[in-house]
């Protein structure tokens, strides 16, 4: 319905409640065993590539890329941005199981996502934040060729199509 060239992906980012419990110091280092976590101090850092997931918590930014010992490079899924941080952290870590329900995680999306995942984490509605570099329209079909499922909330794609629209076939 939308042509391949005018269609764009945008990353769809997470912000979540509490950190389970966990100090900052308690939870950057169990996230280290999993994550190379390198301080960008407080410079906003944003993903210019994919595997390298930023995070904002407590007034500093990090970048994440998962360890070589801990990737799984056998399907296009297990390479996603949004799947390495649901089965490595926050399944794990933060013991968020469903993103659809979970009350302890929101998602921001748009061109200015950064500024608002800063934002919202220094006013203490969120104790940490993630950007997600976007998912590209060749990992999105390959995905959708090998019949797989991506997992939720990985793409916020535009245009979106009218609501109400009911095709007929003739």
């Amino acid at each position: 319905m939308i042509p391949e060239s005018q269609l764009k992906i945008y990353d769809y980012n997470r912000v979540i409640k509490d950190l389970n419990g966990l100090s900052t110091a308690d939870f950057l280092e169990k996230i280290s065993v999993v994550f190379e976590v390198k301080n960008k101090a407080k410079n906003p850092y944003k993903s210019l590539k994919a595997n390298a997931i930023s995070m904002y918590i407590d007034g500093l930014f990090y970048s994440l890329s998962l360890r070589k010992s801990k990737q799984d490079n056998s399907s296009a899924i297990n390479k996603l941005d949004t799947y390495i941080l649901q089965t490595q952290l926050l399944e794990p870590i933060l013991n968020i199981t469903n993103v659809r329900t979970n009350k302890r995680i929101a998602y921001i999306h748009g061109a200015n996502s950064l500024e608002q995942i800063k934002a919202t984490v220094d006013r203490g509605d969120y104790a940490v934040g993630f950007g997600l570099f976007p998912i590209e329209t060749k990992t999105l079909m390959a995905i959708a060729d090998s019949e797989a499922v991506m997992p939720p909330k990985s793409t916020y794609i535009y245009p979106k199509l009218r609501s109400g629209i009911t095709i007929y076939e003739i």
